[in-house]
């Protein structure tokens, strides 16, 4: 049986030690604490070419803790008589390691049909997946004004 000179034995402690400081600074959190806020406030206008949809950024988890892993929106349309949503877009987070973050977004829906009311929902997504419950707007016909649901 070999044994280990005493400087040997500093090596692989002091190679051991970092190891040890990996991975994450907490206790892992339940799924229920990493769900994105709401985009809210929706908002939706008529514009020239179409619906224009407006949103604020969520800056928190809804435990309250800074939400740092935003990777899109996902932006539905339901226009009557059908009432299912269906996605019509995303809009992908390209900011996220910057300083500065844009506080709001914007879309124009362009294929929006002219005839029939249509309502939107927008929802935010973190990088594993997680979805907000859905910010939605009111009515809107174009050529008049949103009328509430």
């Amino acid at each position: 049986m070999s044994r280990l000179r005493p400087s040997a034995l500093v090596v692989v402690l002091l190679l051991g030690l970092p190891l040890g400081a990996c991975g994450r600074k907490g206790p892992p959190r339940p799924p229920q604490f990493v769900i994105p806020r709401s985009p809210e406030p929706l908002v939706v206008e008529e514009n020239p070419k179409g619906v224009r949809i407006t949103w604020k950024r969520p800056r928190e988890y809804v435990d309250g803790s800074p939400l740092d892993d935003l990777d899109v929106f996902d932006i539905q349309r339901a226009c009557e008589p059908d009432t299912d949503f269906r996605t019509i877009g995303t809009v992908p987070i390209i900011d996220r390691e910057r300083f500065r973050k844009e506080r709001s977004f914007a879309v124009i829906d362009l294929d929006v049909p002219r005839d029939r009311p249509c309502r939107y929902r927008v929802f935010a997504v973190t990088a594993d997946g997680y979805r907000s419950d859905a910010a939605e707007s009111p009515s809107i016909l174009l050529g008049k004004s949103a009328t509430p649901r």
